[in-house]
């Protein structure tokens, strides 16, 4: 299981240049430390992840599906439910991890869940990003993307793109 999780990397654009996570974990958002619902200390993506919800949901004999649906059984909604408010709470204390480092004034929320899924992700992670961080004055907003499961694959075709036309990095420049 750990091993899945650790395969997913992260990036980062800030200040209009693009931070990527590689074998040094540099912008693997999903390996920040948070704690959890219970108090214990665990990597976002353990916590935040669909493989995170899956694992939920198997414990109680669910499918993914089943808790997705517009009308999810009780017991596939109260284990979504639950997830949600841990999730919210684990990318809360990730962006405001991250703003203590970088001057981030938007985290933006997509990935493969149904849209009305990714509106109370948001909402939760506002509410517990406004509990945990109500010692700060600026607290980013969080808001959501539109690309869905496409995201991932759309900003690794970019890639290319990017290095080519806009990348600032020395190594990126086509000195032929």
């Amino acid at each position: 299981i750990q091993d899945s999780l650790r395969a997913n990397r992260g990036a980062l654009i800030a200040d209009g240049r693009l931070w990527e996570g590689g074998s040094t974990g540099s912008a693997d958002i999903g390996a920040m430390l948070v704690t959890d619902e219970t108090g214990a200390s665990r990597c976002v993506q353990a916590v935040a992840s669909l493989q995170a919800l899956k694992l939920r949901l198997r414990a109680v004999g669910v499918s993914l599906p089943e808790a997705l649906a517009d009308v999810p059984a009780p017991e596939a909604g109260r284990v979504l439910n639950a997830w949600i408010e841990a999730t919210g709470l684990a990318l809360a204390q990730a962006v405001l991890n991250a703003t203590t480092l970088l001057a981030v004034d938007l985290a933006v929320l997509d990935g493969a869940l149904p849209h009305p899924v990714l509106e109370r992700l948001a909402a939760a992670t506002e509410a517990a990003l406004e509990r945990t961080g109500s010692h700060r004055p600026d607290l980013p907003r969080i808001g959501l993307g539109n690309l869905g499961r496409a995201g991932a694959a759309q900003g690794a075709a970019m890639l290319q793109l990017y290095r080519r036309y806009f990348s600032r990095e020395l190594a990126d420049l086509d000195l032929e």
